[in-house]
């Protein structure tokens, strides 16, 4: 199969568009706080993206208890095998939980330094299924 090369290079804005009409909610976070997310993630936490660069990701999750949690068990994955995922309840701005799943990995390529550097997420919500 013959590729053809494109007219024109990848440019930022493509790079960014791309970013932020992924079909899959997209987050990049450092030291847990926001840096960057795109409309899917903000619309699925019921919040406008710009509301939640800076954020602390605690906001997100229904107590304390689960963000400590989770944060600890991912990091030790992530710095073992490069990547995280599981299924997890999330807190949405209005109060209401919802069964996610999230997929993570260091933006550097290398675990070592996932607090500094910080990481990509993938957040994909699922099913119908109410939580109180």
């Amino acid at each position: 199969m013959e590729t053809k090369p494109l007219s024109s290079p990848t440019t930022q804005d493509d790079l960014l568009l791309a970013f932020d009409m992924a079909p899959v909610g997209l987050l990049i976070s450092r030291n847990r706080y926001v840096q960057s997310c795109n409309r899917v993630f903000s619309n699925m936490f019921g919040y406008l993206s710009e509301a939640l660069k800076g954020k602390s990701l605690l906001s997100l999750y229904p107590s304390v208890t689960e963000f400590e949690h989770i944060g600890d068990r991912a990091l030790m994955v992530m710095r073992n095998e490069g990547r995280y995922s599981d299924d997890r309840i999330m807190k949405r701005n209005n109060g209401q939980l919802f069964w996610c799943h999230v997929s993570g990995r260091p933006l550097t390529g290398t675990s070592r330094f996932l607090l500094q550097y910080g990481c990509l997420r993938i957040f994909q919500k699922k099913g119908k299924s109410r939580l109180n």
